[in-house]
């Protein structure tokens, strides 16, 4: 069996001759020589096609794309002999309110927040807006969706098309802002908290925009699966009963999955303090009141820039590659780093700086680069240990690093 998936427009193309040759070449593939599916020439393949739009099969998006499965004809009964097989687009199904899919933050408190963008992004939201108005609708209260970064085009309730040029999403009036990450996501039917991101905010809206509708993609596969016998014909459709929409409502408010290196998947993570605050330049101590937490879900040592004394702002340097970060306070890119003394450890550590975190020690880069031994015990409370050297008692903080008082 085969998927194929296209823009809608595929289908006017020259009149429909593109899609005749598409078709054609299609329905005559034939089994290779020697082939033990068939030992006559014969098409192979049971051709089915349809234009399916994403507002009718789960998420409120209007995008319509055009669907090709083939099914081989060896793989259900009779079809080698010309019996059709049991194949069904799967029925469309009431769109859920456009609201399941949005973060409820908002800009509301912020009436010229659209001045941010661009001077025609901004007009037509202001010409969108002021139609609304005029007829007796508060943009405001309402989820309207606005087109910003090509007309004033809105849509109540549903999503125009996110498409690769749209990486930045659309207007939600309601919000007073443009879509997030995770709402569109969601608007391509896709969970955001399954995810690890490690590019930029740009190309993951490009790639957004690229992906095909999982709610879409999803439903066809079933239903090619079940017409080959891949799948019993009982096997409920996770948008059609809904479940699948109240896992996408749970993930409101949510992030992305966060990017760990040193942390087994499963396990619980732990974030703590150490017992004594004091962090001084690389093999030169001096005064600093830098409280750092050890986090066993942390991949770097990370300390925040205002944190750092004026010396130690005056040693910041250059990573040797920018790298993305997702911590407590978002996905965010550094290229600045700094080498510190840790004085309770007795070790220098590289930290990646950032404008606004928690000072954050790697567990892992403890255990990996510095020998250590972390052990949590229910009796002594967890604590770090080296060869002979006493332990270093810690003090269960934070379920995640949020900023804290230092």
């Amino acid at each position: 069996m085969f998927v194929l998936e296209n823009v809608d427009n595929i289908v006017k193309i020259d009149n429909g001759e593109c899609l005749r040759i598409i078709l054609k070449a299609l329905k005559e593939i034939k089994a290779p020589l020697g082939s033990k599916i068939t030992s006559a020439r014969v098409p192979i393949y049971e051709i089915h096609w349809k234009v399916l739009d994403a507002k009718e099969n789960g998420t409120p998006q209007s995008r319509r794309r055009w669907y090709c499965v083939g099914l081989r004809k060896d793989q259900f009964e009779g079809g080698l002999t010309g019996k059709k097989s049991s194949f069904a687009w799967p029925k469309n199904i009431p769109c859920p309110p456009l609201s399941d899919f949005l973060d409820d933050w908002n800009c509301l408190n912020k009436p010229h927040n659209s001045t941010q963008q661009s001077p025609s992004v901004h007009r037509h939201l202001q010409k969108a807006e002021l139609k609304l108005i005029s007829e007796g609708k508060d943009p405001n209260q309402l989820d309207y969706v606005i087109d910003c970064f090509r007309s004033s085009a809105h849509f109540h309730n549903l999503s125009p098309c996110i498409t690769r040029s749209r990486d930045r999403g659309h207007w939600i009036t309601s919000r007073n802002r443009l879509f997030n990450k995770q709402e569109m996501f969601r608007l391509q039917g896709m969970d955001p908290t399954k995810f690890k991101v490690s590019i930029s905010q740009k190309s993951l809206g490009q790639q957004i925009g690229n992906a095909m509708s999982v709610n879409v993609v999803e439903r066809v596969i079933q239903s090619t699966l079940k017409a080959v016998g891949l799948l019993d014909q009982a096997a409920p459709d996770r948008w059609a009963t809904g479940e699948a929409l109240s896992q996408l409502k749970a993930s409101r408010g949510k992030t992305f999955y966060k990017l760990v290196k040193n942390h087994a998947e499963g396990e619980r993570r732990i974030v703590v303090e150490l017992s004594e605050a004091a962090a001084s330049p690389a093999k030169k101590p001096e005064l600093s009141n830098i409280r750092f937490i050890a986090d066993t879900g942390a991949s770097l040592h990370l300390v925040d820039r205002k944190s750092l004394s004026g010396k130690q702002q005056q040693r910041v340097r250059k990573s040797t590659k920018e790298i993305a970060l997702n911590i407590a306070n978002g996905m965010v890119w550094s290229s600045d780093v700094i080498d510190l003394y840790i004085k309770e450890l007795n070790i220098n550590i590289t930290a990646h700086v950032l404008e606004n975190t928690v000072p954050v020690l790697s567990m892992g880069l403890l255990v990996k680069d510095h020998n250590y031994d972390f052990i949590a015990r229910k009796d002594t409370g967890p604590y770090l240990e080296k060869e002979s050297e006493a332990k270093r008692m810690c003090f269960e903080a934070h379920d995640v690093p949020f900023r804290v008082a230092a």
